[in-house]
């Protein structure tokens, strides 16, 4: 993973702070919009967004990281939340 530990680690705790409960009815919304092909990619970013992190990212991160090195760190974020489906 490209991202430097503290970004990281900060992405972590403000995701981690989001109530599981909206994330979970989140995952229903995108599903039964049905307009999104990946829906857990949809919802790591809809939960990027939510924990305030657009911004953080733009100032932090983007000089030196692209939205795929990301995605990979909020792969693993959204896995240690251990979020249910």
């Amino acid at each position: 993973m490209k991202l430097k530990r503290e970004h990281y680690e900060y992405m972590a705790e403000e995701i981690g702070k989001l109530n599981p409960a909206k994330i979970n009815e989140q995952r229903i919304y995108i599903v039964s919009e049905g307009k999104s092909a990946d829906i857990e990619k949809r919802l790591r970013w809809d939960c990027f967004r939510a924990a305030g992190l657009a911004s953080y990212a733009c100032a932090n991160i983007y000089p030196y990281a692209s939205d795929e090195h990301i995605d990979t760190a909020l792969r693993q974020i959204m896995g240690l939340t251990k979020i249910r489906r």
